[in-house]
């Protein structure tokens, strides 16, 4: 059986997506959230936890995660993290949806620029 994504069902139908399959996806999406918090690269890569880099953070991972063919341990590395971290951080998006819906609405809001 033959498992097809949601991209490549888009192209037999030749539907269009606002943004082209890039050569670096992960670049794509990190590139992205930056823009959207006003975040740097150092910022967003970086070691600092402190919740306004880290949320947009776990919002770059979570989208990575829903939007690319990427594995944690991929994810991890473009982060400079390992992928544990990555988990985590997609697991508390995932959980923003009920106690922070501003955060979880920001979050999809993103998301849907790549879908």
């Amino acid at each position: 059986m033959t498992i097809f994504s949601e991209r490549d069902a888009a192209h037999f139908f030749g539907i269009k997506f606002k943004y082209p399959r890039v050569h670096e996806p992960l670049k794509s999406v990190r590139r992205v959230v930056q823009k959207e918090f006003n975040l740097t690269k150092e910022q967003i890569c970086g070691r600092q936890r402190n919740r306004n880099i880290s949320w947009p953070r776990f919002i770059a991972w979570w989208i990575s995660t829903e939007v690319t063919y990427s594995s944690f341990p991929e994810i991890g590395r473009a982060y400079n993290r390992d992928h544990t971290s990555v988990m985590h951080g997609v697991k508390r998006v995932k959980e923003w949806e009920k106690p922070r819906p501003d955060w979880w609405n920001k979050a999809n809001e993103i998301r849907e620029e790549f879908i």
